[in-house]
């Protein structure tokens, strides 16, 4: 929480306005038939302070969106207007000409700004993995880094001793893997906007997508967790011992 009382106090209110604020979002969505859903989170950076955004998800995307406090109020004062012009209680004419756009939600526009790999060995003797990875773009130019955390789990612990335990001696176990997306850096400025990271794990059908940033950076926070659960075959050690991490990063430009 914020230090000083009256810190404490404001963020008390953001959270109530905005939590307000989700709940008619959400009323106003489901009644107009909109295939969107709001929710609040709270952000913590890498200096421990808090920010309030709701994440707007689409089942149009695969990618969530992050909205600050100021997005969010004025995206909300579109969604009134444009209900206000379906029920018929104000003209076409008194509508912003600029309010074609969905103020529900923001559509993907996004171009990739680079890809990285994650080498995976460590994980077949239970090691953890904390990398750097140096992304790069489609010219082979060195676009920005990635910092992201692997840590390989298995339920008993009793099984193995981590560094010493190697999966090959425990085909048919279930293994959890822990991807942190910590964060981003050194992007260019042209492509810094609602940055997100897109990755895939072995066979896995889901892609791991991060929530777009709801700044525009060079150097984005995005701080989350994806766990994926796989059965160890000989397939899926293989893959730990030759393959990688496939780490894509996308951005766009910032709306003038």
């Amino acid at each position: 929480m914020p230090a000083s009382p009256w810190d404490r106090l404001k963020f008390q209110r953001l959270i109530v306005m905005m939590n307000g604020m989700v709940l008619e979002s959400n009323m106003v969505a489901q009644e107009m038939k909109r295939a969107v859903h709001y929710t609040m989170n709270c952000l913590i950076s890498q200096t421990k302070a808090q920010s309030i955004c709701v994440t707007v998800s689409s089942t149009v995307d695969d990618v969530a969106d992050n909205w600050g406090a100021l997005k969010m109020v004025h995206r909300l004062s579109k969604i009134r207007k444009l209900r206000s012009l379906t029920l018929g209680e104000v003209s076409q004419r008194s509508f912003s000409a600029s309010a074609h756009a969905d103020p529900f939600y923001d559509m993907l526009d996004h171009q990739l700004i680079g890809v990285g790999f994650c080498y995976l060995q460590s994980v077949l003797y239970l090691m953890n993995i904390e990398d750097t990875v140096k992304l790069v773009n489609f010219k082979g130019e060195h676009v920005g880094e990635l910092s992201i955390r692997v840590i390989p789990l298995i339920e008993d612990k009793s099984m193995y001793v981590a560094g010493e335990t190697s999966l090959v001696h425990l085909l048919g176990e279930k293994l959890d893997v822990l991807i942190y997306v910590e964060g981003a850096k050194q992007l260019p400025y042209k492509l810094c906007s609602a940055v997100f990271v897109r990755t895939m794990f072995f066979l896995q059908h889901d892609i791991l997508s991060t929530p777009r940033c709801e700044r525009t950076t060079t150097s984005p926070r995005f701080e989350i967790t994806f766990r994926v659960t796989q059965t160890i075959t000989e397939d899926f050690l293989v893959y730990l011992e030759r393959g990688a991490l496939e780490l894509q990063a996308w951005g766009k430009q910032e709306a003038q």
